[in-house]
């Protein structure tokens, strides 16, 4: 086995590598605004530190149950989004479906799957590093339990995205119940069991790993069928229903697309309501709103990449040349209205913000996404930098606007 992983990793870390660098070639925008945005004289402990927050502030006492489930699903959440954008380059390419006649042992292809992932983590792991730094020099944070809660921690994380890189989604969500046990740990720092709970969540993890699954269907058709049943798919036009194929045609990119909506409509919610509703809020309020846009102007890219094999057809009917252009741009200002509704209503409970600037707000945010459309007719591989530009010019004037 040690010759067969040596051989089988260095296939997969030169597809891997050669993948990354042609994604960073096309995407070098995001390099150079990174860069720029950094502060200047920030240390790489003041970094680490900074990226480590959401970790060190998951192990902070005094908070209820399901806000510690909240906060772990949300970071395993954005682990399955790193991995998922990465899983072309992760799965080895063309080359994995002649190696999977191959007579090799499905812990062989486990292996350099993990091995594969821990270095598509790197990233991801300095912030648990910094965590682990943390806690160790800190004398009250110093606990083994704390340190068995980031171990638990990151074994959920490794499995949920070794699931979804071997396709097996239907063990997503029963593997996320081993969150639980830890849940309950964090909450319950006194309790006599509570530094065998995070063990409790790793047991659980392996015995959801090796519980024989039943066969399922696969999860495009089944998302499909959950998402339109037959009774519903009748009364839908037949614009929307090709719409509706297009976004389930991609299930991971779509339910990643929709719980980052979601998840940034609560958050934001919730740090309104932090901030007490004061004069904080309308600002907040505008800078989550850009975010959001941005987020949803993402499906953009996958409904015309839907519409484009039927473009000389389409144009040979007696129908406008904008024809899936103004319905594209409905539907994805519908699906983002829910999200914007949810922030609407915090923004509601806010004493010093009129109803003149929630409307504003929402007129705003529709021309927003409207003219995020633009640049993916325009700009071509430049159209995450230019919708960058854009969002940032129309926070810019918002915030301009709102504060005076």
């Amino acid at each position: 086995m040690p010759e067969g992983y040596a051989r089988l990793l260095r296939l997969r870390l030169r597809w891997y590598s050669s993948e990354s660098a042609r994604v960073l070639q096309r995407h070098w925008q995001w390099l150079l605004l990174a860069t720029v945005l950094l502060p200047m004289g920030m240390t790489t402990d003041t970094l680490l530190r900074l990226c480590a927050y959401p970790l060190v502030a998951l192990l902070a006492a005094g908070r209820e149950v399901p806000v510690y489930l909240f906060w772990l699903l949300l970071i395993e959440l954005v682990a399955l989004m790193w991995v998922g954008w990465q899983r072309g380059a992760l799965r080895g390419g063309p080359f994995m479906h002649y190696a999977a006649t191959l007579p090799m042992a499905p812990r062989l292809t486990r292996a350099v799957d993990m091995t594969l992932v821990l270095l598509a983590d790197g990233l991801l792991l300095l912030p648990l590093l910094a965590a682990l730094i943390d806690t160790a020099t800190d004398a009250q944070a110093a606990t083994l339990r704390a340190l068995l809660a980031l171990g638990a921690l990151l074994g959920c994380v490794l499995s949920l995205q070794l699931l979804l890189l071997e396709r097996r989604y239907g063990r997503l969500a029963a593997m996320s119940l081993a969150n639980l046990p830890l849940a309950l740990g964090l909450a319950r720092p006194d309790s006599p069991l509570a530094g065998l709970l995070p063990v409790a969540s790793v047991v659980l993890l392996y015995v959801f790993w090796r519980l024989p699954g039943p066969r399922t269907r696969p999860p495009r058709r089944l998302l499909a069928q959950v998402a339109m049943p037959t009774g519903a798919r009748a009364l839908l036009p037949i614009f929307l229903r090709i719409q509706l194929r297009a976004l389930l045609a991609r299930p991971v990119h779509t339910l990643l697309w929709g719980g980052a909506l979601t998840a940034l409509a609560l958050g934001l919610a919730g740090l309104l309501q932090r901030f007490d509703y004061d004069q904080r809020a309308l600002p907040t309020a505008v800078i989550g709103a850009a975010f959001m846009a941005l987020i949803a102007a993402s499906a953009y890219r996958t409904l015309r990449a839907a519409h484009a094999p039927m473009g000389h057809y389409l144009a040979s009917l007696p129908v406008s040349r904008h024809y899936w252009l103004l319905r594209d741009l409905g539907l994805v200002a519908l699906l983002a209205s829910l999200p914007l509704a949810r922030l609407l209503w915090a923004l509601t409970q806010a004493p010093g913000v009129p109803a003149r600037a929630l409307l504003g707000l929402t007129l705003a945010f529709f021309l927003l996404l409207a003219l995020l459309r633009l640049p993916l007719g325009v700009a071509g591989r430049q159209t995450v930098l230019a919708n960058l530009l854009l969002t940032a010019l129309w926070t810019g004037l918002m915030l301009a606007l709102v504060t005076h």
